[in-house]
């Protein structure tokens, strides 16, 4: 199949909390609507970028 050690992808996740502060995953997307992201983060893209092919942590918040 090649050599896949560039490839990337990013995925859309909506959550919510409940009262108890368990957190409830409500939809995994695989193509995203990046535009409200980018209208309050204009740096997004860049962002994202350097994450995925630099190992940049700017803008990134680790969860595992």
């Amino acid at each position: 199949m090649g050599n896949l050690n560039m490839a990337r992808a990013y995925y859309g996740v909506d959550a919510m909390v409940d009262q108890d502060l368990n957190a409830k995953v409500l939809e995994v997307t695989f193509g995203p609507d990046m535009g409200r992201f980018t209208e309050y983060s204009p740096e997004g893209y860049n962002e994202i970028f350097g994450n995925f092919f630099f190992n940049e942590e700017k803008g990134l918040t680790r969860i595992v």
